[in-house]
């Protein structure tokens, strides 16, 4: 599903993620089953596969990783929530960024960075942990990717 960079807000997408989640059966049914159906009595199904967008959305809908991943990214967005509520005042708030950047860094990076290379850097020094560095880094059973998601991981 991560397929390239888009200039989009996607934690204003939270919401629509959620909702997604939670009618995801019913979305596979109507767009997958359904929809064909409907296709194929209308006779309309030559058409239909022609869709690349439609296409494209029943692919992804049809891996389990691409549940995985919106289950993430909604397990993810309380890291970056206060942060952009914070900066969202009309007040000035330059002088809080660093610090509050380095807190957001620091969250994101112990997700899967050990808790002890986090804690005992220096908010100037973040950047200069080796993240490619296995030592550093947290087993794949102990990466911080949300129970749900890691639930939808190791399901058959």
């Amino acid at each position: 599903m991560f397929v390239r960079h888009v200039q989009c807000r996607w934690l204003t997408l939270v919401p629509s993620l959620q909702r997604i989640l939670c009618e995801w059966e019913a979305v596979n049914k109507y767009l997958i089953v359904d929809l064909s159906k409907l296709a194929i009595e209308n006779r309309t199904e030559s058409i239909l596969k022609t869709k690349s967008r439609y296409l494209r959305i029943c692919n992804l809908l049809r891996v389990k990783e691409t549940y995985a991943e919106i289950q993430f990214l909604t397990n993810a967005e309380p890291l970056f929530e206060s942060f952009l509520v914070l900066f969202q005042n009309q007040e000035p708030l330059i002088h809080v960024f660093y610090s509050e950047a380095a807190t957001l860094l620091k969250a994101i990076m112990s997700r899967f960075v050990k808790f002890d290379v986090v804690k005992n850097c220096k908010n100037n020094l973040l950047l200069d942990i080796d993240v490619k560095n296995k030592d550093h880094c947290l087993d794949v059973e102990t990466l911080e990717v949300g129970g749900h998601t890691r639930k939808t991981l190791s399901s058959p």
